[in-house]
């Protein structure tokens, strides 16, 4: 009975029709992606074939099948025996559970990398010039001192009385500078005088007019008059305070005054009643 049952399945795949085994293959493809494949990988690349069926070879079994039932010289018999491979092949993918082998790629060994060379250091940066002063520091450093001023003071001085100071005896000559970026324009003044023994003296690049020639006459103080180079670098105080610690001064000199004089009432008021106890 088994075998009258093989004959009479394998005598009906043959007397299909070429449409009804056409419509054979495509269900045959869908059932091996029915739910999605799951991919497992295969390691074992060299040695035993792996039971678990390779997405590849279900694609190169099922091309050749393709091949051959549109190809009309292949024979029937060559035609049923790629159907049977494929059907083969479909159980074979059902029994491991329709997953599907996938080959990795070989293990390379870690190779060791070779040490970069040391790079040099970076050379080091150049120290760029301190930045301008602002008009605000400018403005305070000449509320300190008005060194203008001081140095007419100073330079009638050296004259003495015989004579005073012609109107342009001191002469300050300014130019405009090109900007650094902050400032778009910038001043420096140059200082002449008749009785300069080491002039004309050069100051350095402000923002105004005013503040380059201040910075001139005190570059000129410095170097004509050492003298008053310590004294012009302290900050003067303010009016107020100096008051307040005149007013301070006073004051304590006022209590020590009245506390001799309480002193002095007591020293003789005992010399009285000594007296007069004699």
């Amino acid at each position: 009975m088994a075998g009258n049952s093989s004959y009479s399945s394998s005598s009906r795949s043959r007397s299909r029709s070429p449409l009804q085994r056409k419509s054979v293959m495509p269900r045959a493809v869908a059932s091996a992606t029915r739910n999605g494949p799951r991919v497992v990988a295969n390691r074992t690349q060299q040695g035993p074939l792996s039971p678990l069926i390779s997405e590849d070879e279900i694609r190169k079994t099922l091309q050749e099948v393709v091949n051959a039932f549109m190809d009309m010289d292949v024979d029937s018999d060559e035609v049923q025996s790629l159907w049977d491979n494929a059907f083969s092949l479909r159980r074979r993918f059902r029994q491991t559970g329709f997953r599907l082998a996938r080959c990795m790629r070989p293990e390379r060994p870690l190779t060791r990398l070779a040490p970069e060379p040391l790079r040099p250091p970076p050379p080091p940066l150049l120290a760029l010039p301190p930045p301008p002063p602002t008009k605000q520091e400018e403005a305070k450093a000449q509320a300190v001192v008005n060194w203008i001023g001081k140095l007419h003071e100073l330079y009638q001085k050296k004259l003495g009385m015989d004579r005073k100071t012609q109107k342009q005896e001191i002469r300050f000559d300014t130019e405009k500078k090109p900007g650094n970026g902050i400032h778009q324009l910038m001043f420096q003044s140059t200082v002449h005088a008749q009785e300069f023994k080491a002039g004309p003296f050069v100051g350095d690049e402000c923002t105004t007019k005013k503040a380059a020639e201040h910075s001139a006459a005190r570059v000129a103080v410095e170097s004509e008059f050492p003298h008053f180079r310590e004294e012009a670098q302290a900050p003067t105080e303010p009016a107020r305070r100096k008051n307040r610690k005149k007013r301070a001064q006073s004051s304590k000199r006022d209590r020590e005054e009245s506390q001799s004089d309480s002193s002095e009432s007591e020293e003789s008021e005992k010399r009285v009643k000594t007296e007069k106890s004699d």
